[in-house]
C-alpha cells in the first residue's frame, strides 16, 4: 500500500484543501460525525462483549471461556486504557485552546501540544502497542491476521508498517495542523482502536459455536477497510478473508456485487470509489466456502463508511 494510506483519507482531504483558509467548520464537523460514530461502535462492541459471555450458560461454554476470556479481557482492556489516552488528549488541547481563546484555525497551539511536549509520539507508542496486544491474543497470522489490525497503521501487503519512526509518524499526521483538525485527527485514532477492537471480537464471538456438548472453532469471516470516514470518489480498499483458510474450502468472495479472486493464504483485495454524495453507505461482502462435511456455506458481512460532506 502507498503512504498516503496510514495518514486517515478523510484528514487528507481536510489539509488538502486549506493552504490559505482552514475550513474549521468542517473540520469540526467530521470530528463531531466521528464522536457519534465512536459511540456507536463502543456500544456495539459491549453487546458483543456480553453474547460471548453468554456461552456460560453451559459446561462446555465455561470450559471455552477458560481459553478466550483472556484473549478477549486483554485486547478489552488495553482499548479501554488507549481510548482514555486519547481522550485525556483531546481534554488538554481543548483546555489549552480555551485558555488561550485560540482561534480553530491556531497551527502553533497544536504544534506545542503534540510536537514541543512528544504527546504525538507517545500516542504512536500507545497505538503500536495496542496493535501488538490485539495480534498477540489472536491464533491466528498471515494475511487474517493482518486483516484485522488493519485500521492500526496500515501496512504493505506483508503486514509491515509503512511509517515505523514515532518522530517521523508524529510530524506526519501532526505538523502544520489545526486545532479544529488535530481534534477531528484524534477522533478518528479512536475509532481506529475501537473498529480494531469490534474486528478481534467478532473473530473471538465466532469460536463460541456450541452444539452437541461440544465446542469447536468456526469460520471467521473477516472484513476490513482503509478508512471508515472518506471523501466523495475516494479510492477506497478492503481486504476480506476467511479466519480459517484451506484451499479445499473452495473460497469465494464477492465484494459490492463483484467477484474478487482469493490469493493463495485466502485473501481477496478491492479497490473501489466511494460514493458521490455525502451520507453513510454500506458495502456488502458475501464469503462462499464448502465446509468440512463439503456442504456449502455463505457468510455475508457490511462494511459501512460515510462519505464527508
Amino acid at each position: 500500500m502507498g503512504r498516503s494510506l496510514s495518514i486517515p483519507i478523510v484528514a487528507l482531504v481536510l489539509f488538502s484543501s486549506c493552504h490559505e483558509e482552514r475550513n474549521a467548520k468542517q473540520a469540526v464537523a467530521v470530528g463531531q460525525s466521528l464522536k457519534n460514530s465512536n459511540y456507536v461502535v463502543a456500544t456495539s462492541n459491549e453487546i458483543i462483549y456480553s453474547e460471548i459471555l453468554d456461552i456460560r450458560s453451559t459446561p462446555a461454554g465455561m470450559e471455552m471461556l477458560t481459553f478466550i476470556l483472556p484473549q478477549v479481557k486483554a485486547t478489552r482492556n488495553e482499548a479501554a486504557k488507549l481510548v482514555k489516552y486519547v481522550d485525556s488528549l483531546i481534554y488538554i488541547l481543548k483546555e489549552h485552546a480555551d485558555d488561550r481563546n485560540a482561534d480553530p484555525n491556531n497551527t502553533s497551539l497544536v504544534r506545542q501540544v503534540f510536537e514541543t511536549n512528544r504527546n504525538a509520539e507517545k500516542l504512536y507508542e500507545r497505538l503500536r502497542s495496542f496493535k501488538d496486544t490485539v495480534r498477540n491474543n489472536l491464533p491466528l497470522r498471515g494475511p487474517r491476521l493482518n486483516a484485522i489490525t488493519h485500521a492500526i497503521f496500515p501496512g504493505n501487503e506483508h503486514g509491515n508498517d509503512t511509517i515505523a519512526n514515532a518522530n517521523a509518524w508524529a510530524s506526519a499526521h501532526f505538523h502544520g495542523v489545526t486545532v479544529a483538525e488535530a481534534g477531528t485527527l484524534l477522533e478518528k485514532f479512536k475509532n481506529d482502536v475501537l473498529i480494531t477492537e469490534r474486528e478481534a471480537l467478532e473473530f473471538h464471538r465466532s469460536r463460541t459455536v456450541i452444539g452437541c456438548g461440544l465446542y469447536a472453532e468456526s469460520f471467521a469471516a473477516i472484513a476490513a477497510i482503509n478508512s471508515t470516514y472518506v471523501q466523495s470518489g475516494e479510492v477506497m480498499e478492503i481486504v476480506a478473508g476467511l479466519g480459517v483458510f484451506e484451499r479445499s474450502m473452495s473460497p469465494k468472495i464477492t465484494i459490492d456485487g463483484v467477484k474478487v479472486s482469493v490469493g493463495d493464504e485466502g485473501i481477496a483485495r478491492y479497490k473501489l470509489k466511494a460514493r458521490q454524495k455525502p451520507g453513510m453507505y454500506a458495502i456488502p461482502v458475501l464469503f462462499e466456502y464448502l465446509d468440512t462435511d463439503g456442504s456449502p456455506r455463505l457468510i455475508l458481512r457490511e462494511i459501512r463508511y460515510v462519505v464527508a460532506k
